[in-house]
């Protein structure tokens, strides 16, 4: 078994046969299943849930993430900046939080980076 180190988000594990199955580093994890703790609290459903990421991103390429809470659908978005992810509940539903981002900060506005 060999290892190869991609990028600060994703691990690709070359395993026997040629196959091949990519992991989130712990850090990834735990920002996000700290971000989906409290859209499971407020009473989400994770089925329902999707990690929005950027299209070039190591990530993107997977469907899913298992987490602790369940299995996790990664979708990747056009207009993510590289660097940024969040959850998303879709269909809406009432009450509660549908919107989370997993990183710490959300990205600048268009007009905020340009200066």
């Amino acid at each position: 078994m060999k290892t190869v180190k991609k990028n600060l988000k994703c691990t690709l594990m070359l395993v026997r046969g040629g196959e091949s199955k990519k992991l989130i580093t712990p850090k990834a994890m735990l920002l996000i299943e700290s971000s989906l703790s409290s859209l499971i609290r407020s009473g989400k459903k994770i089925n329902n849930l999707s990690l929005m990421v950027n299209r070039s991103s190591v990530i993107s390429q997977l469907n899913e993430v298992n987490t602790r809470f369940g299995k996790l659908k990664v979708v990747p978005g056009e207009y993510i900046p590289k660097g940024y992810s969040y959850l998303i509940e879709r269909p809406l539903s009432k009450g509660g939080i549908s919107f989370k981002w997993v990183s710490k900060s959300p990205p600048a506005a268009v007009g905020e980076r340009s200066q």
